[in-house]
């Protein structure tokens, strides 16, 4: 199988899903893929064999996904230090 025809294939399948034109490549596939998997706490090292980057440091991108649920996190507990806020069950 060809590049190109991975990427039809890519582009055929993001069209029916609605995606818009310009996320409809086998790159924002590999990202998103990278994303969920960082989401999901899975270690760097075993991304960056999937992803096949044969440097880690390309692979770190993914790592600086999380700075807003952290920020979020470190302002929802000052809230709540100070009284002025509950974590939502």
């Amino acid at each position: 199988m060809s590049v190109r025809d991975v990427a039809r294939i890519v582009a055929r399948h993001a069209e029916s899903a609605g995606l818009p034109e310009d996320r409809r490549s086998p790159h924002v596939l590999r990202h998103t893929f990278c994303t969920h998997l960082a989401d999901a706490d899975v270690p760097i090292d075993v991304i960056r064999q999937l992803a096949g980057h044969a440097d880690i440091r390309t692979t770190t991108i993914y790592t600086h996904i999380h700075d807003n649920p952290l920020e979020d996190a470190i302002e929802v507990a000052g809230k709540r230090r100070r009284g002025l806020g509950r974590l939502a069950a």
